[in-house]
């Protein structure tokens, strides 16, 4: 999403810098939040700001346009054991340390994920360790999906439409298409494009750009997760997720998350 937004800010495949540098991490511990303040008042062009925080964890503005991006939560995972692995051991933050605790970190991927979703990596979460809780990221921006400034979008459809979701975050951002430039920008999205582009478009810190990529299929986990960890889940998301909002991050789908009103099931 966050080469999307710069392919239509920029209209051109073309950036003036690398991701990351033009589209800060808000939350990063990897730059002086001062130092990251000033490049962003510097800019000219429209800024294109990356958080993995809650909607209450960020100041809410009228304003801004905010895009939040679903995906199973069990594919999320798998995400975050291959960018864990993939993390170069030197890399450190401004207090000196990992990013990760790498030494409690399960080998196995299912003793991983038993320990990923029933340990807190904040408080006052249930789930995520050693990161943030998908689950409470979710529902903090499901809870007000009708606002007229916040929009919701799914991994799996952005997958299986390219095109029809791009054309919809450029209506959202008023930004028009130039149909004659509109294939390039779209080829440019394509998770083939951007892993051959890694070097440009992945923070630093891995060992291998590419891999930050990974494979980008949804469904992985089918064949990681056993009986157990299956189980496990299920009774997760029946307790703490609401029905429609569940359905929508293991399905995706522009009816379910477009639809305005009340909190969904009083989450």
């Amino acid at each position: 999403m966050r080469t999307i937004c710069a392919l239509l800010v920029f209209q051109s495949s073309e950036f003036p810098a690398p991701l990351s540098q033009f589209s800060p991490c808000l939350e990063s511990l990897n730059l002086p939040i001062a130092d990251l303040m000033a490049r962003l008042e510097r800019q000219t062009h429209r800024r294109i700001i990356k958080t993995h925080l809650p909607l209450d964890g960020i100041p809410y503005h009228d304003a801004p346009t905010y895009l939040f991006i679903g995906r199973d939560p069990r594919d999320i995972f798998l995400s975050l054991a291959k960018h864990i692995a993939n993390v170069h051991p030197d890399t450190r933050l401004m207090n000196g340390m990992p990013p990760w605790p790498l030494d409690e970190i399960p080998d196995d991927r299912r003793a991983f994920f038993r320990k990923w979703i029933t340990t807190p990596g904040f408080p006052r979460e249930h789930d995520g360790w050693p990161a943030s809780s998908p689950l409470s990221l979710a529902r903090t921006y499901w809870r007000h999906r009708g606002c007229p400034n916040i929009h919701l979008f799914h991994y799996a459809d952005l997958k299986a439409d390219l095109t029809g979701q791009m054309r919809r975050v450029s209506g959202i951002l008023g930004i028009p298409v130039n149909e004659e430039r509109w294939p390039r920008l779209v080829d440019a999205a394509r998770f083939e494009s951007m892993k051959r582009r890694a070097s440009e478009l992945v923070p630093p810190g891995g060992r291998d750009p590419a891999a930050f990529f990974a494979k980008g299929k949804s469904g992985q986990f089918e064949d990681v997760l056993g009986p157990i960890e299956r189980a496990l889940y299920r009774r997760t998301m029946t307790e703490r997720v609401a029905p429609d909002l569940a359905d929508w991050l293991e399905n995706g789908g522009m009816a379910r998350a477009d639809a305005a009103g009340a909190p969904a099931s009083g989450w």
